[in-house]
C-alpha cells in the first residue's frame, strides 16, 4: 500500500476497512494470512498491509537465536503491536525472505502438502473436528472440517458479533439472521484459508456467492470478530495438519541416513526437534482454542 500511515493503529484501522470491501479483498487477506496462521489476527492484518507474501515471520532476535540466520542488511521490518507493553507499543518481524543462512543454521520448519500425506491429513481433520461428512478427497475433506468446527465453536462469536451490531448494516437483523449469515462466512471462510495454506486453490470449492453478505460486517468491531474467529479455528485445522506432514517428513528424512548413522541419531532426530519445539517459526503466540485471541 503506498499510502504511509503514521502508526500501526492508523494503518491497522485502513487496512480493516479494505479487506471486507469485497469478497476478493477478503480472500486476498486470506491467502495472505493463511501463511502465518499462529499470528494473531490484528498482526495478520498489519502483515497483509506491509508485506502480503511473507511466508516465514519472527523478530529479529529469535531468528538469530533460535534458527542461526543473519537479516540482511537494509531490511525493512514488519511493524504489528506489541502487546507485552501498554499503549501503542511497536515491535516488527522479519519475513525470512529478510535473512541469510549462516554455517550454523538449523532447517526451518515450513510444511507442504503432498498427496502421500492427504489420507493422514484426512484422518487427522476427523480426529480433531469429528466425523466428517465428505472425505473422499483433502478439499471436501477441509469443506466437512470447517462446517463441524464453526457449528461447534461458533457461539462465543456469534455472542459477540449479536453485540456489536450497532451502526453496522447488521443492525436491525434478528438473531436467526445474523447467525445463519455468521455461520455462512465463517465455514467458508475457514475452508478457502485452509485449503489455500494445503496448496489447494479454494476459488475451484468457495465462490463469491458462498461470501454472500460479507460487506454487511462493515465496522472494524464485526469484522474483526469474523477475522478472529476465522483465525481461531482455521489455525487448529492447520496445525492439525502440521504436525501430521511433519512425522511424514521425519520418517522420509530418515530414509537418508545410514544404517550406522541412524543407530547413533534418533529416526528423524533433527527435523522432529526443529518442527516440535520450534514450530512457531511464524508466530511467538501459542494460543489454541481454547484460549482465543480477541483483537
Amino acid at each position: 500500500m503506498a499510502t504511509t500511515y503514521p502508526t500501526p493503529v492508523a494503518l491497522y484501522n485502513e487496512t480493516i476497512r479494505i479487506i471486507n470491501r469485497s469478497t476478493g479483498e477478503w480472500l486476498k487477506f486470506l491467502n495472505s494470512a493463511c501463511r502465518n496462521y499462529k499470528l494473531d489476527f490484528s498482526d495478520l492484518v498489519l502483515v497483509y498491509a506491509q508485506r502480503p507474501d511473507a511466508i516465514a515471520l519472527l523478530p529479529f532476535k529469535r531468528w538469530q537465536k533460535d534458527y542461526q540466520r543473519w537479516i540482511n542488511a537494509g531490511s525493512t521490518g514488519i511493524a504489528v503491536f506489541d502487546k507485552t507493553k501498554r499503549g501503542q507499543g511497536i515491535r516488527y518481524y522479519f519475513d525470512v525472505a529478510d535473512t541469510s543462512p549462516s554455517r550454523y543454521s538449523i532447517p526451518i520448519p515450513l510444511w507442504t502438502m503432498k498427496p502421500e500425506y492427504e489420507q493422514a491429513a484426512i484422518e487427522s481433520l476427523e480426529n480433531t473436528f469429528g466425523e466428517l461428512e465428505s472425505k473422499h478427497t483433502l478439499p471436501y475433506a477441509i469443506v466437512s472440517a470447517a462446517e463441524n468446527a464453526a457449528e461447534d465453536h461458533m457461539q462465543s462469536y456469534l455472542e459477540e458479533l449479536l453485540s456489536s451490531q450497532e451502526n453496522s448494516l447488521l443492525e436491525g437483523l434478528d438473531e436467526q439472521n445474523v447467525t445463519v449469515l455468521f455461520r455462512r462466512l465463517l465455514t467458508n471462510s475457514v475452508a478457502y484459508m485452509m485449503m489455500q495454506r494445503c496448496g489447494i486453490d479454494g476459488i475451484q470449492y468457495r465462490n463469491d456467492a458462498d461470501f454472500w453478505r460479507l460487506t454487511e460486517l462493515n465496522t472494524p468491531e464485526t469484522i474483526n470478530i469474523l477475522g478472529t474467529a476465522t483465525r481461531d479455528i482455521a489455525g487448529i485445522g492447520l496445525r492439525e495438519i502440521g504436525r501430521t506432514v511433519s512425522t511424514f517428513r521425519s520418517r522420509d528424512d530418515s530414509l537418508d541416513y545410514a544404517p550406522d548413522q541412524r543407530r547413533d541419531t534418533p529416526v528423524g532426530a533433527t527435523h522432529r526437534t526443529v518442527a516440535e519445539s520450534k514450530e512457531t517459526v511464524h508466530n511467538e503466540s501459542r494460543n489454541d482454542f481454547d484460549e482465543p485471541e480477541r483483537s
